[in-house]
């Protein structure tokens, strides 16, 4: 196997089995069960979220780093995107487009079909401190998630398959991590990867795919508890 082909297949088995080890293990209700044993309602709807998104740090994140740097040579260890290269272009990137999701997420988070998904953590009687645990989870999750889609399974490979087919590999890969969030997700999935790839590959850095997703998904949340009619902020 020559350096190409240990690259990819490398980045490609990371991410298949640290989405399969989130997956499985971190929405196993037998896990769950017994994370919430002896729990009210209440806790046990904050707890599994929790949970879930924790999993998501571990097996998104910290996993698939660990298999690249344990079987790459350090000759081809390219940073996973992590480094803050090209800052101006992408702090405009990520303001511009941080700024667009977040007055499409103002007409959005009020449809009755995104209530019934978000906020994920399906409680009536909102805190701030569960909002900061929300905020920081979702962050520290989307992180994750963006350095093993981005870092791991786009920054290697483009150099090595190209730049067309490492895009249209990833956007693909991420539009079916989306199937369980249904359709409209999925599909949805498609063009932001594509967006979010190509600013990668020109920044050079994950940041702005990052800094955007979470502008999106703490937007998005903090929206749609806000319209939910059964959910209030004390």
């Amino acid at each position: 196997m020559n350096k190409e082909e240990l690259v990819f297949t490398l980045a490609v088995a990371a991410t298949t089995a640290g989405y399969l080890a989130y997956y499985f293990l971190g929405h196993a209700e037998g896990v769950i069960r017994r994370l919430n044993a002896g729990c009210d309602e209440r806790r046990s709807a904050i707890r599994k979220v929790v949970f879930q998104r924790l999993a998501g740090v571990v097996f998104l994140g910290l996993f698939p780093v660990a298999v690249m740097l344990l079987f790459l040579p350090p000759d081809l260890l390219r940073g996973f995107g992590l480094g803050l290269t090209r800052p101006g272009q992408t702090l405009l990137w990520s303001a511009g487009l941080s700024a667009l999701v977040i007055a499409l997420n103002f007409f959005n988070a009020r449809k009755p079909s995104n209530l019934e998904m978000y906020p994920q953590i399906r409680i009536t009687d909102w805190t701030y401190g569960d909002l900061a645990v929300s905020g920081l989870t979702w962050a520290l999750y989307l992180l994750a998630y963006e350095i093993l889609f981005r870092g791991i399974l786009f920054v290697p490979l483009a150099p090595v398959i190209g730049l067309v087919p490492a895009v249209t590999l990833n956007a693909a890969v991420y539009a079916l991590a989306h199937l369980p969030k249904g359709m409209k997700e999925s599909v949805g999935a498609i063009p932001f990867g594509i967006v979010v790839c190509l600013i990668t590959w020109s920044t050079g850095n994950i940041w702005t795919a990052f800094w955007v997703h979470a502008a999106m998904a703490l937007s998005n949340e903090w929206l749609s508890l806000y319209f939910h009619p059964e959910m209030k902020l004390q």
